[in-house]
């Protein structure tokens, strides 16, 4: 009878242990910093989109109404608004693929910038603009540099380090024109 039981217990984790190796592995939620970086990411991104509407030239006038903003800024938010569209589905296929879900609504303190953005009243919507955008890259740059240096998910660490360097490019090139402006 003993040895009847061992052999049974022995088939019964012969079986588990096959099973094991074809049930895909569950995966560790995500925590931060790696989290943090997917929530910056996606929010700079939204936060650029939103902005780059705002100061969008509106039709049929050759500014958004009375408050033009230099075509030098214009030229500027297109390459911040055309990166941010191609990156955007590939930050959502990374935290779609760590089943982590992005936030659907911007931080209060980037919500208010926009506002600020939309109603400003002073006719220098161009240098607001890029205000806006100068501190929003310098959160994210700080948070990608972090992930890229302390991250533990292979894949967010790696796509934190692949951005630095156009973040940080943009971020010269906003700072190079607030300069002039």
């Amino acid at each position: 009878m003993k040895i009847r039981t061992i052999l049974n217990c022995g088939a019964a984790l012969l079986g588990l242990a096959a099973v094991s190796g074809v049930l895909p592995a569950m995966a560790a939620p995500l925590q931060s910093p790696d989290s943090d970086a997917l929530v910056a990411g996606y929010q700079v991104i939204q936060f650029n989109l939103a902005e780059c509407l705002a100061i969008a030239p509106k039709a049929g006038g050759p500014g958004n109404g009375t408050r033009v903003v230099s075509p030098a800024i214009q030229t500027l938010a297109g390459k911040l608004c055309d990166e941010s569209r191609t990156y955007k589905p590939k930050l959502e296929a990374l935290a779609k693929s760590k089943d982590f879900e992005l936030p659907t609504q911007l931080p209060y303190y980037l919500t208010a910038r926009y506002g600020a953005l939309v109603r400003n009243q002073n006719g220098d919507l161009g240098q607001q603009y890029l205000e806006d955008q100068i501190s929003s890259h310098e959160d994210a740059l700080a948070i990608f540099q972090q992930e890229a240096a302390t991250g533990t998910d292979p894949d967010v660490k790696a796509a934190a380090a692949e951005v630095i360097p156009t973040v940080a490019a943009n971020l010269a090139a906003l700072k190079k024109l607030g300069n002039k402006e």
